[in-house]
Parts: structure tokens; C-alpha cells; sequence
């Protein structure tokens, strides 16, 4: 007899259950995104230690080159004084220092690379189908040791070894320290955005602005005239005015400077207007 509602099973029936196949996509896409971020969180920390060492090396690259410039000065005024041998002394170490500014070239450039190669896989991230965001701030302080179990696909693997292949910087020390050259550290840096922003915010007047426009123009010059002055060592008295690249760095000093005396003008017109008013 058969009552409503009910339905028989035949003996020996199987009751298959079927696990939703949604949930199981939902779980792996979750620990690719995990898996991502972790990948994410390290390229930066790498990016922003590799920034570091590129920093490190563009000042020990002017130091270098400040050293030479020196030297050549020293050996010259030997020369003229009848001391060839300190002549010959001067040159040898500046012979050294060209060298330690070959490997500082060099390793610059592979800095560089690594740099351009964290941002093409940041790129590759960002377009991929899961949205990867800024990674936090306590993801930078990842220790020494978590670095090589983070870094597992091969991009990287890849940037890991490019970072910690790099030419070691104990050579360009030891030739530094024996130049016997009294050096002056350079202190202009990179500035973030965030730096730049916070000193924008400052300020609170036209006048402000122009000060502010003429501080960064001033490294600009030192630091392209500390170029000039290097790439006109390096090379040959013949082959610096046929040097296309020098020529345009030259146009560009000139053209800071010209606009740093404009500024000069505005803010001395400025102010004789100001005492003016005051009177």
C-alpha cells in the first residue's frame, strides 16, 4: 500500500551525494588570489630594497667621479710643479677610480633592470582576473629568511636571483677608501611622491611656489652639471663636441639656469614691491 507523500526505495539503491562544484572554484580562486598577493607583497619589498642599493650607487658614482675630477686636478698641478712621480701616483689612482666607476656603472644598470622587471610583472598582475590592491604596510617588514619561501613562481625566482647576483660592493669600498681624496657626500636623493606632496602642501603663497620651484631646480643643476663634468673627463678633448648627448645636457643647464634667473628676477620684483607697500 502506497501512502501520499512517500517515496519507496528499492533495496540496494545508491544514494549518490554530489559536492557543488561552485564551492570548490570559489576555494582555489580564493588561494590564487592568497597566493598572488603573497607573490605581490614581495616583488614590492624587492622593488623598494632594489630602489635602495640603486640610490646607494648613484652616490657612491658621484663621489667616484668627483674623486677622479680631483685627482686629475692634482696630477696636473704636479706636473707643472716638476713631481712626476706624484704625477704618476695621482693618475694610477685615478686609473683605480675609473675602474670602481665602470663596476658602479654596471651595477647600476642591473639595479635598474630589476627594477623594470618588478614593474612588467606588477603590470602582468594587474591585468590578470584577480584584482591584486597595494600590498599593506607590515608586509615590508618580511625578515631575510621568508623572502626565498615567498618568492615561488618563476618570475620571482627570477627577479630574487637578479637581486642577489649583483656584484658585491666591497671592491668600490676598498677603492674608495684609498684615494686619500677628501670626498663630499652627496645628500640629493630620490624623493617619493608622498614627499613631494607633504612639502607641496606647505605652502602658502606665489612666492612660496617660486622657492620652492628654485630649490628643486638647484639640485637639477648640480646634478646635471656633476654629469657634464664626468662625461667631459671620460671622454676625449676631441670627442666632446661631437657628443650629441653631452650637447643636449649642456642645453638643458643652460636652460635651468636661465629659468632660475628668471625666478631670481620675479622674486626680487616682488619683494621691492612688497617694501613698497609696506612704506
Amino acid at each position: 500500500m502506497m501512502f501520499p507523500g512517500v517515496m519507496m526505495l528499492t533495496t540496494g539503491a545508491n544514494v549518490v551525494h554530489r559536492s557543488s562544484p561552485a564551492r570548490t572554484v570559489c576555494l582555489a580562486s580564493r588561494i590564487d588570489a592568497d597566493q598572488l598577493r603573497d607573490q605581490l607583497d614581495q616583488l614590492h619589498f624587492e622593488a623598494s630594497n632594489t630602489r635602495a642599493k640603486a640610490n646607494k650607487a648613484r652616490q657612491r658614482l658621484l663621489r667616484l667621479s668627483e674623486a677622479a675630477e680631483k685627482l686629475q686636478q692634482q696630477a696636473a698641478i704636479s706636473v707643472q710643479a716638476g713631481k712626476e712621480n706624484d704625477a704618476r701616483e695621482m693618475l694610477l689612482q685615478k686609473k683605480k677610480a675609473m675602474q670602481a666607476l665602470e663596476k658602479t656603472k654596471s651595477r647600476i644598470e642591473k639595479l635598474v633592470g630589476t627594477v623594470a622587471l618588478n614593474l612588467e610583472i606588477e603590470r602582468e598582475d594587474d591585468a590578470s582576473q584577480v584584482r591584486v590592491f597595494s600590498p599593506p604596510s607590515q608586509s615590508l617588514g618580511v625578515d631575510g629568511n621568508s623572502e626565498k619561501d615567498l618568492l615561488n613562481s618563476s618570475e620571482g625566482q627570477e627577479l630574487q636571483d637578479r637581486t642577489y647576483n649583483l656584484p658585491t660592493e666591497d671592491e668600490t669600498n676598498n677603492i674608495e677608501g684609498s684615494l686619500q681624496v677628501p670626498l663630499q657626500l652627496s645628500t640629493h636623493g630620490i624623493e617619493s611622491d608622498n614627499d613631494l606632496i607633504s612639502r607641496l602642501t606647505g605652502l602658502t603663497s606665489y612666492e612660496d611656489l617660486l622657492d620652492r620651484i628654485d630649490q628643486y631646480l638647484n639640485k637639477v643643476e648640480d646634478e646635471v652639471s656633476t654629469v657634464v663634468k664626468f662625461s667631459t673627463l671620460v671622454l676625449e678633448s676631441k670627442e666632446t663636441p661631437a657628443n650629441v648627448k653631452l650637447q643636449q645636457l649642456m642645453e638643458i643647464l643652460d636652460a635651468v639656469r636661465h629659468v632660475r634667473q628668471r625666478i631670481a628676477v620675479i622674486m626680487e620684483s616682488a619683494n621691492r614691491s612688497r617694501d613698497e607697500i609696506v612704506i
